[in-house]
């Protein structure tokens, strides 16, 4: 690609934003001692409603494939911003057990686990995209695990460190 900020050299296509103005580049493709080149025109995104459709759907966890997630234990990851500059806030519907806290340019979720006898639970995650003058709301329902059964929390005396430790079974 003659201008990787329209068309990358892999193919990937970056619009031009609401309002810009279309953009071009030359792309060559070659096969064996072949090659052909072509201008390509990249229309900009059409609304901010479009952009914020697109961002929604594309809007993933990356090791789901739905919209509903079980057996969190960890942290979570949280952008806040995607690819086309949408703007994304986090929101979690049981704090004590999904807290949101900014970390730099992104966010982080805090997920503390349910004791294993109260067992696992669910908490809606809720992502709110802001492009323009759009908005929508996207929705996620997580299963958090409980403890397992063969861990203990214990702190240090100094009670500044709260870590997992594993029983042994000598």
């Amino acid at each position: 690609s003659t201008d990787e900020t329209v068309i990358s050299n892999t193919g990937k296509i970056y619009r031009p934003a609401v309002g810009e103005n279309p953009k071009t580049a030359t792309i060559t493709a070659t096969i064996g001692a072949q090659s052909r080149s072509f201008d390509v025109t990249v229309l900009p995104y059409t609304s901010a409603t479009e952009v914020i459709e697109i961002s929604k759907d594309r809007l993933k966890f990356s090791n789901f494939t739905s919209d509903k997630i079980d057996n969190i234990k960890n942290v979570l990851s949280l952008p806040a911003t995607d690819e086309y500059g949408t703007l994304i806030r986090w929101e979690s519907s049981d704090t004590a057990v999904l807290k949101i806290v900014q970390d730099g340019d992104a966010f982080k979720g805090i997920i503390t686990r349910p004791s294993f006898s109260d067992g696992s639970c669910s908490v809606f995650l809720t992502a709110t995209l802001l492009y323009g003058d759009a908005f929508a709301k996207k929705q996620f329902y997580l299963t958090v695990s409980e403890v397992d059964a063969n861990y203990v929390y214990s702190s240090t005396l100094s009670g500044k460190d709260n870590t997992n430790t594993k029983l042994s079974s000598s």
